[in-house]
């Protein structure tokens, strides 16, 4: 069902740094250059990166598919398909590094969101 608000959705990259002394190198371009230059593709409103914390829930932990780096981009638009389609027109314009690995492979996913968000109003208050 289309509506007049724009759509909304989270453009998710996981990834590896390689090892030993290059991952100091990976986080500086990874924050400092890459993330600002998917920033400037229109749509795309945020990000924030995460790594996977060795406690998880599940017993053994969690290998999130091999990768231990996450970075969630916030994206809006009237159509998703037109942000997805400026990923991937620009791709070859930004920057890479050497530190990134590619085996595996980055998993790059689009989701669109499925309803409003929900927040602790305790959380909220506590906040103020």
């Amino acid at each position: 069902m289309k509506t007049d608000r724009p759509e909304r959705g989270l453009f998710l990259v996981f990834s590896n740094a390689t090892s030993g002394d290059e991952i100091p190198e990976f986080h500086w371009w990874y924050d400092d250059v890459h993330v600002h230059e998917v920033l400037r593709v229109p749509g795309v409103r945020a990000a924030t990166r995460y790594e996977l914390d060795p406690d998880q829930m599940q017993p053994g932990g969690a290998d999130a598919l091999g990768r231990r780096l996450l970075c969630a981009y916030e994206i809006e638009a009237d159509d998703l398909a037109r942000v997805r389609d400026a990923l991937m027109a620009t791709s070859t314009e930004r920057s890479h590094s050497g530190s990134f690995q590619l085996d595996p492979m980055p998993i790059l996913a689009i989701f669109r969101e499925l309803g409003p968000r929900v927040a602790n109003k305790e959380a909220l208050e506590e906040e103020r």
